[in-house]
């Protein structure tokens, strides 16, 4: 018999087993970090005593909410077990009372989750760019003016539009992110770089006001910084300009999707602000 329960500290072994089919190298931390910031927001399906799916959620107070990590066994598909696994998610942040549910979607998962009431907002494209043989260091001008960390919080904030404090702060800690942040007489930007052992993801990355020029010079820093990994990042497919600069620099598509929302698309922040989406799983 299917049941949805409570995702618990002891079922991360799954978790990490399950993602790691599907290619997506999630580590056990990253589901550690997400029960730390909601020990209710994550659910398991279950068939009698076998665990056989499962998703997280990601909740920014009341504005906004992400459900991210939708997977089950491939012997127990076509059974209704994600729709089922969504649909209790959806449930738990409708009681929680989070004005707003998200999701990044790739295209070919986009017809499951209209089935469930979700609607399609902007498009993004998934880039990677795979590592140099010889990287190369590129320092910021000297005329950029590094930003505090709360700066950093603020100026995230207003371009995602809900505060993502505590899940930065707890990536920082724990020593698998790092940024740059750098304020010109034009405007400000901040890059997020989150870390994993086969690959580096940029994300995300806000700007207000700077130049293409001073964009490519932060990413141009990040490449290097980067050394031998490949870089991953989610990008607005609306702005041309981001990634014709991004095709310059290496990076290749590698997928498509779009932002879905539950029952109505939502403007959050300054959509024009953002240069790559934060996290797939967790907005």
């Amino acid at each position: 018999m299917l049941r949805i329960r409570v995702m618990k500290p002891e079922d991360i072994r799954f978790a990490v087993r399950l993602t790691r089919l599907e290619g997506w190298g999630i580590p056990a931390r990253d589901f550690r970090r997400i029960l730390r910031l909601d020990g209710r927001g994550s659910f398991i399906a279950t068939d009698g005593r076998m665990n056989v799916g499962l998703t997280t959620t990601a909740h920014y107070g009341r504005r906004v909410a992400w459900i991210g990590n939708v997977v089950v066994k491939r012997r127990y598909r076509q059974r209704h077990i994600g729709l089922r696994l969504v649909e209790h998610a959806v449930n738990y942040l409708t009681e929680i009372r989070v004005k707003h549910i998200a999701l990044y979607c790739f295209k070919e998962n986009v017809s499951f989750y209209r089935r469930l009431g979700f609607v399609g907002g902007s498009g993004f494209v998934r880039l990677r760019r795979e590592p140099d043989r010889h990287p190369v260091r590129v320092k910021v001008e000297a005329s950029s003016k590094p930003l505090t960390l709360s700066s950093v919080l603020a100026l995230d904030a207003r371009g995602f539009g809900a505060d993502r404090r505590r899940l930065f702060t707890a990536l920082l800690r724990e020593g698998i992110a790092w940024y740059l942040a750098y304020q010109t007489k034009y405007g400000a930007s901040y890059v997020l770089v989150k870390k994993y052992y086969d690959m580096n993801e940029i994300g995300p990355w806000i700007s207000f006001g700077l130049s293409r020029h001073e964009l490519d010079l932060l990413l141009q820093a990040i490449i290097g910084e980067s050394g031998r990994k490949p870089i991953e990042a989610t990008c607005p497919s609306t702005n041309d300009v981001l990634l014709r600069m991004m095709e310059r620099r290496g990076f290749h598509s590698i997928n498509e999707g779009r932002t879905m929302y539950f029952k109505r698309i939502a403007t959050l922040g300054r959509p024009k602000a953002i240069v790559a989406h934060g996290f797939l799983d967790k907005g």
